[in-house]
């Protein structure tokens, strides 16, 4: 089965998508994962004017992203509620290209947003976590079996019925130990250009858009309720989501693998520097605070686009 994981947001940061497709990735090696960047992150444009409201593109490039993902069976969408109207546009003409093609809308606008994001041209959006969902449903639609009971999803049949299906349990830390880390530097990963569609994600992209930091997930929960953020309604929706789960032989691997590619805490920048995220307030304390990598990742091996 022929997938696609799209994600749709202001530069390439993503780091809950990241972890996202590095899970599907595991149950389809061959799933490209594509980067529709709206605006650049670290850009000037994008110091002054703000982020968030960069959602709009004209009709040609929008049919120019259909048309690089109408050849999928599966294609699963992620964004945020800033890039809502933009991701139905994306949708409707892909469904319009190929009718035939499974289109999965989750991230964080389905999850806070579901009634929204149903109405699209969907045939399915997650309202959970998504990695063991996901692989549910992957599996069921392999078997040709239906689907529409899977939990953390809401289907729609026919273009009209609406099923509504309850949570998965969260996931426990011992599953979280079990995750892949983020993606970064696959050999299937994509960002959009327009007027060349889909092409490899090179250094020169993350540069543009989010510069050298790695950004990742420490934790997963917060205890906090505030009015601006998504983690109320991961509250709303399970309780447990105020306990911050953090896999610590995981995040012990973690630092222990980055301190040893690292030069000495006096050594200039560029840093790797683990991120605040906003579902989780967890970092590991021992991180060197001064230190620029020793080993280049993968995506960071060649400066010319399409180098490996």
């Amino acid at each position: 089965m022929k997938t696609q994981m799209v994600c749709l947001e202001d530069g390439i940061t993503s780091c809950g998508f990241r972890k996202m497709a590095a899970y599907v990735a595991q149950l389809e090696p061959e799933t490209e994962s594509v980067y529709i960047s709206t605006e650049r992150y670290r850009s000037v444009k994008a110091a002054v004017r703000g982020m968030g409201d960069k959602g709009r593109m004209p009709d040609e490039q929008v049919d120019e992203i259909a048309q690089g993902l109408k050849g999928s069976d599966l294609v699963g969408f992620s964004s945020m509620t800033g890039y809502a109207d933009l991701t139905h546009r994306v949708i409707k003409r892909l469904r319009e290209l190929n009718p035939s093609t499974y289109i999965v809308w989750g991230g964080i606008h389905p999850i806070i947003q579901p009634e929204d994001a149903i109405l699209g041209d969907v045939d399915a959006v997650c309202t959970g976590e998504g990695e063991f969902a996901f692989e549910e449903l992957l599996q069921g639609l392999k078997e040709g079996r239906d689907v529409t009971k899977t939990k953390n999803f809401w289907f729609k049949q026919g273009g009209q019925e609406i099923i509504k299906n309850h949570f998965l349990p969260l996931m426990t830390v011992q599953e979280m130990e079990s995750l892949p880390f983020p993606q970064y530097g696959a050999p299937n990963e994509k960002i959009y250009l327009p007027g060349q569609g889909f092409v490899k994600t090179t250094v020169e992209d993350y540069l543009l858009n989010d510069g050298l930091g790695y950004t990742t997930l420490w934790s997963i929960g917060c205890p906090f309720h505030c009015a601006y953020c998504g983690n109320t309604k991961f509250i709303a929706n399970d309780a447990k989501y105020k306990r911050i789960r953090t896999p610590r032989a995981r995040r012990r691997r973690t630092t222990d693998k980055c301190a040893r590619r690292t030069l000495p805490p006096t050594s200039p920048g560029p840093h790797p520097t683990p991120s605040r995220s906003r579902r989780g307030v967890g970092h590991p304390s021992s991180w060197p605070r001064r230190a620029r990598c020793t080993r280049r990742p993968a995506w960071c091996r060649s400066s010319k686009r399409g180098g490996a």
